[in-house]
C-alpha cells in the first residue's frame, strides 16, 4: 500500500511541476480561484477541454452534459434529469471539485 501511495504522490508532484510551468498554467491558474478545484482538477479540465474560447457560460454546461433533459413535444414543458452527454471523465470533475468544497465547508460549521 505504501508503494501505490508514494507512486500517486510523485505522480501528482510530476503534475503539479507541468501545470506550474506549460501550456496550461494561466488556466490552470485561472480555475484554481474556483472552490474546491484544486492544481490536479484544474490541470484536467484545461488538458481535456483545450480551447476555452470556443465555449460561451451557456454552451460550457451542454458539453459537459450538465444541462437537464428537456421534454418540448407534450403539452406542459418540462425539464428532467442532466443529459449525461459528452466526455464523462470532464463531467466528473467539477461535480468532484463540489463535493469536496461542500465537505470541508461542512466540516468547518460542525
Amino acid at each position: 500500500m505504501l508503494l501505490t501511495v508514494d507512486r500517486r504522490d510523485r505522480l501528482d508532484q510530476h503534475i503539479a511541476k507541468i501545470a506550474a510551468d506549460g501550456e496550461f498554467t494561466h488556466v490552470v491558474r485561472r480555475l484554481g480561484c474556483l472552490r474546491g478545484v484544486s492544481t490536479l482538477t484544474g490541470f484536467a479540465l484545461a488538458e481535456e477541454i483545450g480551447d476555452w474560447h470556443r465555449f460561451t457560460g451557456s454552451s460550457i454546461g451542454a458539453y459537459l452534459g450538465l444541462v437537464p433533459t428537456e421534454y418540448s413535444s407534450s403539452a406542459p414543458w418540462s425539464q428532467g434529469s442532466i443529459t449525461k452527454a459528452g466526455n464523462t471523465h470532464v463531467r466528473r470533475l467539477p461535480v468532484e471539485a463540489t463535493v469536496v468544497h461542500r465537505t470541508r465547508r461542512l466540516s468547518r460549521a460542525g
